[in-house]
């Protein structure tokens, strides 16, 4: 169900800005009320929404996409894209810890697998017309 951002705040004098505020000014709510859990992570993260210090070391992320064409969604994220065989360098790198960011990684049944398919596909129809049979030498 989709939230209507614009029913926010309505009839209320001050600007809310405290996330439990704004889940509970909403009028049509997926659920009643948030559960503990979230209501402690989004006080956790409000109480610390300045500090601009970053606590975490960078690191690497592999995201596996089923082909080229959804490979390119990732395009202007991605440090690398990666088929099966160009692969080797970069798998060099990240062996020895070294930080190279988002790597996306085309399933090997993308290009070659589709491909292959294809020609067995395409072998398996000319073994069973009769043509190919005709020519055959008989037992």
């Amino acid at each position: 169900m989709p939230i209507d951002f614009s029913k926010i705040n309505t009839g209320v004098s001050t600007a809310l800005i405290e996330p439990r505020d704004i889940f509970a000014s909403l009028p049509n709510k997926p659920w009643p009320r948030l559960r503990v859990e979230q209501d402690q992570v989004l006080k956790r993260w409000f109480d610390r929404r300045n500090e601009r210090e970053v606590d975490a070391e960078p690191i690497n992320v592999v995201v596996l996409v089923p082909s080229d064409r959804t490979a390119q969604a990732w395009v202007s994220y991605a440090a690398h894209t990666l088929h099966v065989g160009d692969m080797k360098e970069i798998v060099d790198r990240l062996s020895k810890c070294e930080h190279i960011g988002l790597i996306v990684l085309v399933s090997a049944r993308s290009r070659w697998w589709w491909d292959s398919r294809r020609r067995s596909a395409t072998h398996n129809e000319r073994e069973a017309s009769p043509r190919a049979h005709a020519h055959s030498p008989s037992r």
